[in-house]
């Protein structure tokens, strides 16, 4: 007779590492189900001192493991993500939080990526309007946005969802928020994504204080002044 689920995830989450954790998770569908829950994850963070097992490297998009770690590269592998548009213009990581990668384009803007490697999940995030690339623009807009992007643009940055992941996690592939920090008129200014808005569009980056994303946690940002 199958275990019940409640305790088939009281046993994985003896496993002793976050490695042998992967190896789990390719066991079955059913292993794999339980593993990607965040209320799992969040108990087998808490259970397990952290690691870090290695850096991404952004050209050519790879997982280096750190000197330390007996991880395998593969386990972190992105091979999952949207194909890229050549080699000249390739997705790379532009942030990082908790399990969450962000990434974009190298050259331009056409969409920006939000995944989580363990899971092999991702979700494409529809850039500001203002900066946004696409083949079906005419050249002058093309050039425009562009120009705008390459002047304005000082970074994107991963933000906690605004409520709680089961288990009380903050963010997660279904809780997070993207936030697009640029000049205009010569002040800073921020722009907030947020899938629970139910839009993926380009015109659902809303404009904020940003006081109140400095607040939020995000390092990178700057008040003027």
């Amino acid at each position: 007779m199958d275990l019940p689920d409640d305790i088939l995830g009281a046993i994985l989450e003896c496993i002793d590492s976050q490695v042998s954790l992967l190896r789990a998770a390719s066991t079955c569908k059913r292993w794999r189900s339980i593993i990607a829950d965040t209320a799992f994850l969040r108990r087998f963070r808490s259970l397990h001192a952290a690691t870090v097992a290695g850096d991404y490297c952004n050209y050519p998009l790879s997982f280096i493991p750190s000197s330390s770690s007996s991880s395998n590269a593969n386990h972190y592998s992105l091979d999952f993500l949207p194909d890229h548009n050549g080699p000249e213009d390739y997705l790379r990581v532009e942030d990082n939080r908790g399990s969450l990668l962000l990434m974009k384009h190298s050259i331009g803007i056409r969409y920006l990526v939000v995944c989580e490697p363990l899971t092999r999940r991702y979700k494409r995030i529809p850039p500001p309007l203002q900066f946004l690339l696409n083949e079906h623009q005419p050249p002058e807009l093309r050039l425009m946005n562009a120009m705008h992007y390459m002047w304005c643009v000082r970074g994107f940055y991963l933000i906690d969802g605004a409520g709680e992941e089961a288990g009380g996690s903050n963010i997660g592939m279904s809780n997070f928020r993207v936030v697009c920090e640029h000049y205009m008129d010569r002040s800073m200014h921020v722009m907030l994504f947020s899938p629970d808005d139910g839009r993926d569009t380009s015109s659902a980056w809303i404009e904020k204080d940003i006081s109140s994303i400095v607040e939020a946690g995000v390092t990178g940002l700057r008040k003027d002044g």
